[in-house]
């Protein structure tokens, strides 16, 4: 899954106030799928280009881009053609007493999940930024430049860092 996200800096002449654009796109080796793409005016006026780009991005990670990395995670999960993988040992092995079925008294969901083995996940968001310095705050997480941004924009920078630090989470730079 592609998204990107882009903003134009005080775009608004009356008011000054930033636009926020998003595209989220499902892409594989021959095959572009476009899926969304959405347009907002943020809610107040940024003071930087870069401001206005980590506003765009958090909005845009926020609102469909994770929904999109959980949703396509479970389609490949369960329509995937590859095969199960042999020979790969569980980490711990099913006792004979617990039950499989679900609507036995004796189902206990807690003993039976504990149990199964998620597959490996291939599903990635790659998140297309045109702005490298957004994707260098993002990687430190801080910025006294942009130390107001949690009351302006009620963004947290701590927070994009953790997102973007997930493994299957992965933000590059766009020309």
């Amino acid at each position: 899954i592609v998204l990107f996200s882009d903003a134009d800096f005080a775009g608004d002449l009356i008011q000054a106030k930033s636009t926020s654009g998003l595209y989220l796109a499902v892409v594989g080796p021959n095959t572009f799928a476009p899926v969304i793409a959405s347009c907002k005016k943020q809610t107040c006026v940024s003071h930087s280009s870069t401001e206005s780009e980590i506003v765009a991005a958090e909005q845009a990670i926020r609102t469909e881009g994770l929904q999109a990395l959980a949703f396509w995670e479970l389609v490949t999960e369960l329509l995937g053609t590859s095969p199960p993988a042999k020979n790969v040992e569980t980490h711990a092995v099913m006792p004979k007493d617990v039950e499989l079925n679900p609507y036995s008294e004796r189902f206990n969901p807690a003993k039976y999940f504990a149990y199964t083995r998620k597959p490996e996940q291939s599903t990635q968001l790659i998140i297309a930024e045109d702005n490298e310095a957004v994707i260098k705050l993002v990687k430190k997480a801080r910025s006294m430049a942009l130390r107001h941004l949690p009351r302006t924009h009620r963004i947290d920078l701590q927070w994009l860092f953790e997102v973007s630090s997930h493994p299957r989470v992965v933000m590059r730079y766009v020309n």
